[in-house]
């Protein structure tokens, strides 16, 4: 399996230059790593495992768990190593897209107040909630537009608990908390080195989100060059990292608040048209 993903023969990898292929192949960010825990499990002598990304024949790296086992002489001693790797990409995403959900949680624990009950009997009201009735167990994305205090989130959260996305992670951001020159971070992760302070790479909140909701507050106080990579998911279902060039697609559902006027922001040339949907 892992000759058919990066392309190499089993001639090439058993003959003479295999580790230098094999480091080539491997991510930058894992090499030093990597290469400290080979050593370290080689001089054991013992079975060990190393978790690393390797790159396929596509450019595009993955996550494979390999596993090392000595073959011994009959003096007890080991003749040679015997390694097999099984792809674990999928489960990585699922570490980093639980811990991610993880803080989301911690801070949906300390904004408690968000889970109060949507209380009310008026007209409006329950127009309101007739528009959440119908438009919840669909896929569709959603624009709510009111004053601040209004309730848009409890609308948005509304929505979720009614659809059929209701077991996966609901994913709140607060889109006017976030400086311009760090949202589409926010929003889509970034590679490490991409900009200054990029120290690992980070997941963003859409992938946080993947088979959620992602709840955009304050939407309008996103900036107009992020606006093109919303309008790129809300259409594709797919981006980039900032600073990567491998595109990652995602299902999430997409609910967006606002207290700005949207037409008003557009026809003066603040706004990309990506708010039709709603």
């Amino acid at each position: 399996m892992l000759l058919d993903y990066n392309g190499h023969t089993l001639e090439e990898m058993q003959g003479p230059g295999t580790d230098e292929r094999h480091q080539r192949d491997l991510h930058p960010d894992d090499l030093e790593r990597a290469r400290s825990e080979r050593r370290c499990g080689l001089t054991s002598g013992v079975p060990f495992e190393i978790e690393k990304r390797m790159r396929g024949k596509d450019g595009r790296y993955r996550w494979f768990l390999f596993r090392y086992n000595p073959l011994l002489n009959e003096h007890g001693r080991v003749a040679r190593w015997f390694a097999t790797a099984t792809d674990i990409d999928d489960r990585k995403r699922a570490e980093d897209r639980m811990r991610n959900e993880t803080v989301a949680l911690r801070e949906e624990i300390v904004r408690s107040s968000m889970f109060e009950e949507i209380v009310g009997s008026s007209e409006s009201l329950r127009k309101v909630l007739a528009q959440v009735s119908r438009v919840a167990p669909t896929d569709s994305t959603v624009l709510i537009q009111g004053e601040t205090g209004t309730g848009k989130e409890l609308i948005a959260r509304a929505i979720h608990n009614r659809s059929k996305r209701v077991n996966r992670a609901f994913i709140r951001v607060n889109c006017a908390a976030i400086p311009p020159s760090l949202i589409a971070s926010e929003l889509f992760g970034h590679e490490k080195g991409s900009f200054t302070g990029a120290l690992q790479r980070r997941l963003g909140r859409f992938e946080s989100a993947d088979g959620g909701t992602i709840f955009l507050d304050e939407v309008g106080e996103v900036p107009p060059e992020t606006q093109v990579a919303l309008l790129r998911v809300l259409q594709e279902r797919e981006f980039e990292r900032v600073g990567g060039n491998q595109t990652v697609r995602v299902d999430v559902r997409v609910l967006s608040a606002t207290n700005k006027d949207l037409r008003g922001a557009l026809a003066d040339g603040r706004s990309v048209r990506i708010y039709s949907t709603g």
